[in-house]
């Protein structure tokens, strides 16, 4: 047997104890003998499960990001963040102006292109702020719906 051998058998076994669920099920069910080497089986076990991979998500992807209408900002600021994380290689400057591009027309929007930020830190930053009078705002909205109906009432 030869060292190359060895390493596909020694791969094959370490390999196989990593199984579980249905790639157990599938191993289990293999004709004997259909795998004559590392490679082959390799091979066979990615094209039986080449539905499952998970393929890299790239800068294209954060393109199609939109701030929906009814969409808040911490909500949106969320999404984002979580999509701009699994990018590799993405720059500050191209989440810059993923986000000032993804975002609806605003104050918020407006005052990223008028005092662009040098970095997403501070971006964050002024982000937080807006989310603060956001979330405000909001509240001092639904105190005056109640106060409002309250008063049609009596």
């Amino acid at each position: 047997m030869t060292m190359h051998n060895l390493s596909d058998a020694l791969n094959s076994r370490i390999f196989l104890t990593t199984l579980s669920g249905r790639a157990q099920d599938w191993f289990t069910h293999l004709p004997m003998g259909c795998i004559v080497d590392y490679i082959q089986f390799m091979c066979k076990f990615e094209y039986h499960f080449a539905s499952k991979r998970k393929y890299a998500t790239s800068v294209a992807n954060l393109f199609s990001i939109r701030q929906k209408d009814d969409e808040n900002l911490r909500s949106f600021v969320d999404r984002f963040n979580d999509k701009a994380l699994v990018v590799q290689g993405l720059t500050n400057e191209i989440k810059i102006n993923l986000m000032i591009n993804a975002l609806k027309m605003g104050p918020f929007s407006d005052a990223l292109i008028r005092d662009r930020p040098s970095d997403m830190e501070e971006l964050m930053v002024i982000a937080q702020n807006y989310i603060y009078a956001e979330e405000m705002n909001e509240l001092k909205r639904e105190k005056w719906i109640v106060q409002k109906q309250l008063k049609d009432k009596a």
